[in-house]
């Protein structure tokens, strides 16, 4: 594996994703070191992205030549997609389109006659121009109109049941309109790179029930998680793709109240992505994110397992992950959804050790702009990003500190870590080798007799 592998993940998709690397601003006037209650109020929330080229590594024991074999089969995969040239519309489909589309639209509002045919197969003309004109090389040639195509769409699902006073029979036809969408946008997930990717970032547009007032949280089709995960199953899909639905699965975690069951099929589906250690840092950092989402603790059927936040933590403990990747798992450590039974203590312990070897890295390189994503991702494993995720109302605060807020080993570990964090954060020199030292001293004296984190978790490794 390279020391610092570059991206096979192309820039605009992931622009369209909303992958890239968000700037995180200083954090370490905001920090007061003594008193972890008055700490930053308001961190920037970084979803998603890709430290810089450059961004640290340890030194990896899997093979150099095994990880570039990899690599360089997903570039092959993604140039074979890239080049498929297959429409799916006929060359009269924008004619006969236009002739429809008043009706088309209206029906969309209104609602059809249910026992009418006629216009049952409208809607089904309609949405299968909207969404099939994704396929054609020409439009996909043009950002423009490939963005036209996206906002055309996505003004259509909304706009689906508007005039439909009646809420029960507005979301019933909703959701008709939503699967055979989705039925529709299947049909790109064999088709070129851009179709795929189309079709992929409007599954989170199928809302059964909109955000309206009073209820921010949207209800998206059920189909439409089913097949995110999927599409992260499928060996023939390239990283490339996987990424960008993993992006979406975040989307979904993050805007809606997904039943248990969902997010345990989707958590068991991340982790198991996330286990592969040849595939690009970019695609595990969309991952840990999306893991991350999940509230549900447990697995609902069979062995309690609490699926994810047992990957985010062998992520955080695996050495032979970048450190940027590892330093985001322990930020999800202090996000992803936990119960009483976990016991916080031997996290924190390993988050400390991991903000170690992180400073030393730094020392190494002090300038490198990754470490201060590095130390940002460090700094929200233990504390919250507003005053809401504190909340005592919370379901689900944010930050260890929060989650264990009678622990001293967790408060020592925090004052611990500010040591390494804060000048990675202002992140012009090094961290003074007193202070680093005194770090991993602490690590190494304060190891807890015990790293099982959760009976039905495996425990952390030294």
């Amino acid at each position: 594996m390279p020391m610092c592998p570059n991206s096979n993940t192309p820039t605009l998709l992931l622009l369209a994703a909303g992958l890239l690397l968000l700037p995180v601003s200083d954090l370490a006037a905001q920090v007061d070191s003594g008193d972890a209650g008055s700490a930053s109020q308001a961190v920037p929330e970084n979803t998603g992205g890709s430290a810089p080229a450059s961004a640290p590594t340890a030194a990896p024991q899997q093979s150099t030549e095994e990880y570039l074999a990899a690599v360089m089969q997903q570039q092959r995969l993604t140039q074979q997609i890239r080049n498929i040239r297959k429409p799916l519309l006929s060359r009269e489909a924008e004619k006969e389109f236009i002739k429809v589309s008043r009706n088309y639209r209206s029906l969309l509002g209104n609602g059809p006659n249910l026992a009418s045919a006629t216009d049952q197969a409208l809607i089904r003309q309609g949405l299968e121009y909207r969404i099939l004109r994704a396929s054609d090389p020409a439009v996909q040639e043009s950002p423009r109109l490939m963005a036209n195509a996206l906002n055309d769409l996505r003004r259509d699902l909304k706009s689906a049941g508007s005039q439909i006073t009646n809420p029960q029979n507005r979301s019933r036809f909703r959701e008709d309109v939503c699967r055979e969408a989705h039925r529709i946008l299947r049909m790109l997930l064999d088709n070129s790179l851009d179709a795929r990717s189309f079709a992929i970032s409007v599954l989170v547009d199928l809302e059964v029930v909109p955000a309206a007032f009073q209820q921010t949280r949207i209800i998206i089709l059920d189909e439409a998680a089913v097949t995110l995960a999927e599409i992260l199953t499928d060996a023939s899909q390239p990283d490339t793709i996987r990424a960008i639905a993993a992006a979406q699965i975040e989307r979904f975690l993050r805007t809606t109240d997904a039943v248990p069951v969902v997010q345990m099929n989707l958590a068991r589906t991340l982790a198991t992505e996330l286990a592969r250690w040849n595939t690009d840092p970019a695609y595990q950092l969309v991952l840990i994110d999306a893991l991350a989402r999940v509230t549900t603790t447990r697995e609902v059927v069979g062995k309690n397992t609490p699926t994810a936040i047992e990957a985010l933590a062998a992520t955080m403990a695996d050495r032979n992950r970048r450190i940027d990747v590892r330093c985001r798992a322990a930020r999800g450590v202090g996000r992803v959804g936990f119960d009483a039974q976990i016991n916080f203590d031997p996290l924190a312990w390993k988050v400390v050790q991991l903000c170690a070897e992180t400073g030393e890295f730094f020392n190494g390189e002090p300038g490198n702009q990754a470490f201060a994503v590095c130390a940002a991702d460090l700094y929200l494993a233990f504390h919250h990003m507003t005053r809401d995720e504190a909340s005592p109302d919370s379901r689900n605060p944010a930050g260890m500190l929060n989650r264990a807020p009678t622990s001293q080993l967790v408060k020592a570990a925090y004052s611990e870590a500010l040591k390494v964090v804060l000048p990675m954060l202002d992140n012009a020199k090094a961290i003074p080798k007193n202070d680093l030292k005194s770090v991993f001293e602490w690590a190494s004296q304060n190891a807890p007799s015990s790293l099982v984190f959760d009976q039905n978790a495996t425990p952390l490794s030294k």
